[in-house]
Order: structure tokens, then sequence, then C-alpha cells
């Protein structure tokens, strides 16, 4: 379960710093700085963003099961 959902969570997180590193070309035509946040806060990819971070924070201090081994 842990894995999967960091798996996960890595995957929404790549998917959200990837389309906000392509939105940066929205500085080149033209956006100010505050316009690009505006922009940016308000896109899907930033909720990808958050939630994979999040994902991969709880996959990571959750405690596992007692009479899992551990390798």
């Amino acid at each position: 379960m842990k894995t999967l959902l960091y798996i996960l969570g890595f995957i929404l997180t790549l998917i959200g710093l990837i389309t906000n590193i392509l939105y940066i070309n929205l500085l080149y035509f033209g956006y100010t700085l505050n316009e690009y946040i505006k922009y940016s806060l308000n896109n899907y990819s930033f909720i990808y963003l958050i939630l994979g971070v999040f994902m991969i924070s709880v996959s990571i201090f959750i405690k596992g099961d007692k009479n899992a081994k551990n390798i």
C-alpha cells in the first residue's frame, strides 16, 4: 500500500512539475510574474503537484504493518 501510494504521488508530482515548467514559456509571451502565478494556481496541474506531494508525504510517514517483513 505504501509503495503504491508513493508511486502514484511521484507520478502526480512529476506531471504537475513538468506542466508548470512548460508554462514558464508564458513569461516569454508577455505575462508578468504575478499573472503567471495566478494562472498556475488556477490550473489543474498545480492541484496534481500538491496532491502528489501530499501522497508522498503520507506514504513516508505512515506506519507499516507489524507483520510485514522489512527488506
